[in-house]
């Protein structure tokens, strides 16, 4: 089984708990202006029940939405939170959380001293800053130095790391358009939210060209979770039996989950 028809296998398996432990129609769910979507960050709670995390490290906070929801999503898992500079309602918000620790430095040393100093756990990191191909060279350095996986934010096709990170890593993303269709409905907020402050479609995105933004099929902002760096066997699969794998459909039968708000998915 491909590493996407996995992902997806167990966002199947994680939606009904993220669902109920989260709430995320509820009105008064929280919307943070620029922060993850609430599809990411549940992307990013199915990827680290999947290759079963025992710490998270995160460079780069904002308001600490991401922290937030998984910190919802797992109450025991350790997470250790760096920024540059601590914003006070980052601060405020997590505090309630034990499992949760906050402080204030260099993303790119943080994440590699804690990866370097926990060489028996299995380890994932965030990293939503720096960005682009600082933040790419980054999440390589780390999964160098053993971390299971790396998330990146900011990761859509409309974005100059896009080519480099399709050309050398093994990831799965969440403009992946199975997953946008069935899981955007959690981004529901998101798209309301935009559209009452006159943005469009596509809430909280600076945009240039929405035209050719849409023909790119971006969905948000895009969180990719790199495993590896590309071997040649995997160019060489990609080419090969890896599309036609990933288009046979499981013998198993599957639940599907029929979310009470709508569906949004670009095509």
């Amino acid at each position: 089984m491909t590493l996407r028809k996995k992902f997806l296998a167990q966002c199947e398996r994680s939606i009904d708990t993220f669902v109920e432990r989260l709430q995320p129609g509820r009105e008064d769910f929280p919307i943070v202006p620029r922060g993850i979507w609430t599809s990411e960050a549940f992307a990013l709670c199915a990827f680290i029940e999947m290759q079963n995390i025992d710490m998270l490290f995160e460079s780069g906070i904002y308001r600490g939405q991401s922290t937030w929801i998984v910190a919802s999503y797992f109450n025991q898992l350790p997470i250790a939170s760096v920024d540059i500079k601590l914003q006070q309602a980052a601060i405020d918000r997590l505090s309630p959380f034990s499992n949760v620790t906050l402080s204030e430095g260099d993303g790119a040393e943080f994440l590699l001293k804690a990866l370097r100093e926990n060489p028996e756990k299995r380890i994932a990191v965030v990293i939503d800053g720096p960005k682009n191909e600082a933040a790419l060279e980054l999440a390589g350095q780390c999964l160098d130095e053993g971390a299971v996986f790396a998330g990146l934010h900011d990761t859509d096709r409309s974005k100059s790391v896009r080519p480099p990170l399709d050309e050398g890593f093994v990831f799965v993303a969440t403009d992946d358009p199975e997953f946008v269709s069935a899981y955007g409905f959690l981004d529901e907020g998101k798209w309301d939210k935009g559209l009452e402050e006159g943005r469009g479609r596509f809430p909280y995105q600076k945009i240039k060209d929405y035209k050719a933004y849409e023909e790119l099929e971006c969905y948000g902002p895009t969180l990719s979770m790199l495993t590896r760096r590309k071997s040649t066997l995997d160019v060489i699969w990609e080419k090969t039996l890896g599309p036609i794998v990933d288009r046979v459909p499981e013998t198993t039968e599957k639940k599907l989950y029929q979310p009470k708000l709508p569906v949004h998915a670009i095509r």
